[in-house]
């Protein structure tokens, strides 16, 4: 029909039409929405597992790290202590070997002397 003003208005069944296509829109829109919503939440939470998951690496390498580093001082302090001992034993070794000697020394002068007795 004709609107008062003389300008041609569309139907009643043209509008409900258009509305009902524009609503069918909106919906597809809203599912679409929501959908990529999901998804998106879905991303953001394998990203913080991930995130948490290199975190943990991370720390676990830092702890094995410091055990290692930890390890390597205890290893170097017992090579030290080793070291020391060995060098204890030698210095006794030589004492030994100097005593030996001396009696050794003592034992043949005091040998030579009975045989030409």
């Amino acid at each position: 029909g004709r609107s008062a003003a003389g300008t041609d208005l569309p139907s009643l069944t043209v509008v409900r039409n258009e509305e009902g296509r524009f609503g069918e829109e909106l919906r597809a829109l809203q599912a679409g929405h929501a959908e990529l919503q999901e998804a998106l939440r879905i991303f953001e939470r394998a990203a913080a597992e991930r995130a948490d998951a290199r975190r943990s690496q991370e720390d676990g390498l830092r702890e094995e790290t410091r055990d290692l580093r930890d390890g390597h001082v205890e290893l170097q302090k017992a090579l030290q202590r080793l070291e020391l001992t060995a060098s204890e034993q030698e210095k006794e070794l030589r004492s030994l070997r100097e005593a030996l000697g001396r009696l050794g020394g003592e034992r043949a002068g005091a040998g030579g002397e009975e045989e030409n007795k």
